[in-house]
């Protein structure tokens, strides 16, 4: 990115982010941080699916495993920029956002785990990009997007470091 900007070639530029992490969660909650989702802050114009799989030591994932009920999976909250872990059936449907997506939720009751997780990545993404598109309406109405993300709890606390960087690239 530095290179672009110093080449002046930003404008002319497409850059794609693979592999991004969605961050780490808080002891003793079942959120993790969307970071993932700062990646257009960053100046990147596409957020790629992960394509190399975390490595996890056998006797880790067995523990993993043996802690999971069954359910789990991690939707995007977009009130406060969390993927909230849920464990049941049940305590998704509380969140789920039935008017608000066509993807059924039927989908997500698949016992099947990779389907249920490529179904959890499109609706993650269905929501990221419904966020977008509210970011793009701030900035047409030339409203500036760092207001907004201040009111999102989950990734508040990691703003100031967001702006510090783009204020070095000067963005």
């Amino acid at each position: 990115m530095i290179a672009i900007i110093e080449l002046d070639i930003l404008n002319e530029s497409f850059s794609y982010s693979c592999n991004t992490q969605r961050g780490k969660s808080t002891k003793g909650t079942n959120i993790i941080k969307a970071n993932d989702i700062l990646v257009y802050n960053y100046g990147f114009d596409v957020m790629g699916d992960n394509h190399t799989k975390l490595r996890i030591p056998p006797d880790v994932a067995k523990k993993l495993q043996e802690r999971s009920k069954g359910f789990d999976i991690r939707l995007f909250n977009s009130d406060d920029y969390g993927h909230h872990r849920h464990d049941t059936i049940e305590e998704a449907k509380k969140f789920f956002p039935f008017n608000e997506t066509n993807i059924a939720f039927e989908y997500f009751e698949e016992m099947n785990k990779t389907k249920k997780n490529d179904v959890q990545r499109l609706f993650n993404s269905e929501r990221i990009g419904f966020e977008l598109l509210k970011w793009s309406e701030l900035i047409r109405e030339d409203e500036q997007t760092i207001k907004y993300l201040e009111n999102k709890n989950q990734i508040k606390n990691d703003l100031k470091t967001f702006q510090n960087f783009k204020d070095t690239l000067n963005i």
